[in-house]
């Protein structure tokens, strides 16, 4: 069981990733991408 829910973590972290991945190459602006960076770290 314990196992189990490390894969549920480790999958809900590369879902983060991916999300931001995705955000981060189709924000152009160097600012914005500062100001996402910023937002994803207050929720890390």
């Amino acid at each position: 069981m314990n196992k189990l829910s490390d894969l549920s973590r480790l999958a809900t972290k590369i879902n983060t990733l991916e999300r931001y991945a995705f955000l981060f190459h189709t924000t152009k602006s160097v600012n914005d991408r500062i100001d996402l960076i910023s937002d994803e770290l207050i929720f890390l």
